[in-house]
């Protein structure tokens, strides 16, 4: 069951375009969502999408947390690194 939908969260570090709190069964999850359609991919910006999702489970805020990535296949065959991980 869908929980909490947010724009625009914004920590020390980061900002996810949108998360979503959603309730399965008794575990929370956070979903903190990338959205690029026309923007470009920032440096660092999949890990730092990630690091968030770590505090978020380690603070316990939720019990999981995930990243994810929207955007054209066209868009992320050239501008996504090898070294970014969407979850």
């Amino acid at each position: 069951m869908l929980l909490t939908a947010a724009q625009s969260v914004a920590t020390s570090n980061a900002e996810s375009d949108l998360e979503l709190k959603v309730r399965l069964d008794k575990q929370l999850l956070v979903l903190l969502i990338g959205d690029k359609i026309d923007a470009v991919l920032q440096p660092l910006q999949a890990a730092r999408y990630a690091e968030r999702a770590a505090e978020y489970r380690e603070s316990g805020a939720c019990d999981i947390a995930t990243t994810v990535l929207v955007a054209p296949h066209r868009y992320t065959a050239h501008e996504r690194r090898p070294t970014d991980a969407w979850g």
